[in-house]
């Protein structure tokens, strides 16, 4: 097993819930990464996989620790737009 952004191994994560949301204003890889590291600093976020080319953000998230509404909120004021 790889590991996951919150520093564990991805079997020891608490990746109790996902979600896809659609993001715009992606447009290079430093997109990616800005969101990538930007979602990761967030507590509760498990693990991060944007798809720059279909405008996707896959978030596995402890819904212990944080809601979608939080994660939405991360991604705007990383600079993107959730839609």
């Amino acid at each position: 097993m790889g590991d996951c952004c919150c520093g564990g191994k991805k079997s020891e994560c608490n990746a109790n819930e996902s979600v896809v949301l659609n993001v715009q204003g992606m447009t290079c890889n430093h997109c990616v990464m800005s969101i990538k590291n930007g979602l990761c600093e967030v507590k509760g976020v498990n693990d991060v996989e944007v798809d720059l080319k279909d405008g996707k953000v896959t978030v596995k998230f402890n819904p212990g620790d944080i809601n979608v509404k939080s994660i939405k909120e991360a991604i705007v004021d990383i600079g993107y737009e959730v839609v």
